[in-house]
């Protein structure tokens, strides 16, 4: 359904005061009446996109909300900022909104140079993966490689290990750590399990210039020393991912070892670049190129879709509904499947740098993101659960599931497997309708029955289906941003921090 285009702030302020006074009216239902009332709800409120299945029945909303809210995407000109999002505005250093670009679309001649890039860093990166996995990668004792430990933090670190966790395989010969925090602990504890003589460290960092990353990269480059002696070749030991080739080769990482990334790249947005680098490595290219090409089929679709039936759109759409009118304070995801454990510090990372914001005159009339929390389904019933039921602060709920079970070598644990992903499978659901259904809390004027919640099942737990999982939430975040009037590309306090980081660390390690 198509309508005018509202510009002027009178239409602003009449549809903000239509959709508060709807909010009101919506307030005053139970999800369970809504359901009741209206048989093709389930039906009504779904949508497919390639690997993804989307429900909505459990929101609290009807078609009149989705009227509204389309009316709202209209007004605050989304469809042009996606425009924008897919031009050559979103490919510059100062505006880091290129991360689609890494999916390199067919259709985008206008980029061929930075296409051509991308491919050729993604045959470097398959020549480093071949070189360590066929043993032609030798430490500085001859010795082939079979451990890798991953530097990183913030947005590289996070997307790195959501990947690599969710499309782990029994199969994968090398093993792959993380270690993140610059109190060094997390790499000191790696030590006692780690051959020095087969273990390659990769520093991952865009800038090149974190501390947390230098630290633990200053401990990795000790403890190679201290085991193999001072004058080994440390080079061997060491591979760099960053924007800045200069400061790896600074660093000792000769520049056959370093693979690149993008200043028109945002670390939270670079699930698809060379810092994913051990999916790549521990699953092979064509298994790399195939979540590029789940994330290029959402992309595809976010860009071309009608407002009203773009479902990045009308996700972030619910969250401002959820936000801003009925006034909801938490989103909590639940992941019903333990590989994809780490989305929800993926997705809060995405969101709350992003959005966690209120940068300009406009958005400090609105609420921005609120907390993003979640964990894995399954556990969260001893913590969580509690909280949602029958907690003081009002959420609402993201669950999220794989249709098919993960595929096992052995038959017997197969058929083990498949029994307990139906049985998760089914708690999922019928936790879902219980939080939004069967109201165990005291009544309270200021609760709204019910926790509405989003059910997002994946046909599979498979590149294609995490790539277009990820497109998805990077998406829905940018729209979050344009209706809240934030820079989604920026994030002043996390510069901040890192600078008093620096400062810190510096003091006291050359006093």
């Amino acid at each position: 359904m198509k309508h005018k285009p509202l510009h002027k702030k009178s239409d602003k302020d009449a549809l903000y005061s239509a959709l508060a006074k709807h909010a009101k009216e919506m307030g005053s239902l139970s999800l369970l009446q809504l359901h009741s009332a209206d048989s093709q709800r389930e039906s009504a409120l779904c949508w497919k996109l390639g690997p993804l299945q989307l429900d909505m029945s459990l929101q609290r909303l009807n078609s009149q909300t989705l009227g509204l809210l389309a009316r709202l995407a209209e007004l605050e000109a989304v469809g042009a900022e996606i425009h924008k999002l897919f031009s050559r505005d979103s490919i510059s250093a100062s505006k880091p909104g290129g991360h689609w670009l890494l999916r390199q679309h067919n259709d985008a001649q206008q980029f061929q140079n930075e296409i051509d890039e991308i491919r050729l860093e993604i045959s470097r990166m398959s020549k480093l993966a071949s070189e360590i996995n066929t043993g032609q990668w030798r430490g500085s004792t001859g010795l082939s490689i079979t451990n890798i430990v991953y530097l990183a933090s913030g947005g590289p670190s996070t997307v790195a290990q959501f990947t690599h966790h969710a499309l782990w395989r029994e199969s994968d010969s090398i093993k792959v750590d993380f270690a993140s925090t610059l109190d060094g602990m997390q790499l000191y504890r790696l030590f006692s399990e780690l051959p020095p003589e087969q273990t390659l460290f990769i520093f991952a960092s865009k800038s090149f210039a974190t501390v947390d990353t230098h630290a633990n990269f200053q401990l990795a480059r000790d403890w190679l020393i201290e085991r193999l002696g001072q004058g080994s070749d440390l080079s061997k030991h060491f591979i760099g991912i960053s924007s800045s080739p200069d400061s790896m080769t600074e660093a000792g990482i000769p520049q056959k070892n370093q693979l690149r990334v993008w200043d028109w790249v945002g670390g939270r947005f670079s699930s698809c670049s060379a810092f994913s680098f051990p999916v790549l490595l521990t699953k092979g290219a064509n298994f790399y190129r195939k979540m590029l090409k789940g994330a290029e089929t959402v992309d595809h679709h976010f860009r071309t879709a009608r407002l009203e039936e773009n479902i990045p759109v009308l996700m972030a759409l619910v969250d401002v509904w959820n936000r801003n009118f009925l006034s909801i304070q938490n989103r909590i995801l639940l992941p019903y499947d333990s590989r994809l454990n780490l989305l929800p510090r993926f997705a809060s990372q995405l969101e709350l740098e992003s959005c966690g914001k209120s940068s300009s005159a406009e958005s400090e009339k609105l609420r921005t993101a609120g907390m993003v929390l979640g964990e894995s389904g399954l556990d969260a019933r001893h913590s969580l659960h509690e909280y949602i039921h029958n907690g003081s602060d009002s959420c609402c709920c993201e669950f999220i599931l794989s249709k098919a079970p993960p595929t096992l070598p052995s038959e017997k644990f197969q058929r083990q497997i498949n029994s307990r992903h139906e049985t998760c499978n089914k708690l999922c659901y019928a936790t879902a309708k219980q939080f939004a259904f069967e109201d165990t809390r005291e009544q309270s004027s200021r609760r709204i029955p019910g926790t509405p919640s989003t059910i997002i099942a994946l046909d599979n737990i498979d590149p294609e289906s995490l790539g277009a999982l990820i497109a998805l939430y990077e998406h829905r975040t940018f729209v979050q941003s344009v209706l809240w009037k934030v820079d989604p590309f920026n994030q002043k306090a996390v510069d901040r921090d890192k600078m008093m980081s620096s400062r810190v660390y510096n003091e006291i390690t050359h006093d």
